[in-house]
C-alpha cells in the first residue's frame, strides 16, 4: 500500500509540466508580488508603531506611513488580480467555463407563471 502511494507520487513528479512559460513566469513574478504585499503590511505596522513621535509637514509619520502604504497594498492587489485574469493557470478551461457562461446569458431562465 505505502509503496504504491511512493511509486505514485514518483510518477507524479516525473510527470511531464504541461503549464506554458508564461503561466511560470507569471506564477514567479505573482509569488514575489504577494511577499512584498504582506511586507508592505508588516512594516506598515512597525513603522507606524515605532515612529508615532515624529511629524512631517504637521502629521504624523504613522500618518504618512499609512496614506502611502494602503494604495501600495491596494495597487499590488490589482497587478495580482489583473495577472491572474490575463496569465492565470488553466487559462483555456476559465475560457471554456467563459463560453458556458455566454451560452447561459443568451438563454436566461424565464419566470414561471
Amino acid at each position: 500500500m505505502v509503496r504504491e502511494l511512493i511509486q505514485a507520487g514518483i510518477a507524479a513528479v516525473n510527470a511531464p509540466d504541461e503549464r506554458s512559460e508564461e503561466e511560470v513566469i507569471w506564477l514567479t513574478i505573482r509569488g514575489w508580488l504577494v511577499i512584498s504585499r504582506v511586507a508592505t503590511i508588516i512594516l506598515m505596522i512597525l513603522i507606524s508603531e515605532f515612529t508615532e513621535e515624529y511629524y512631517i509637514a504637521n502629521l504624523s509619520v504613522s500618518v504618512w506611513v499609512i496614506i502611502f502604504s494602503i494604495p501600495l497594498f491596494i495597487l499590488l492587489s490589482f497587478f495580482i488580480t489583473l495577472g491572474d485574469r490575463h496569465y492565470g493557470t488553466n487559462s483555456s478551461e476559465k475560457r471554456a467555463k467563459g463560453k458556458i457562461n455566454n451560452i447561459v446569458q443568451k438563454r436566461p431562465i424565464v419566470r414561471r407563471k
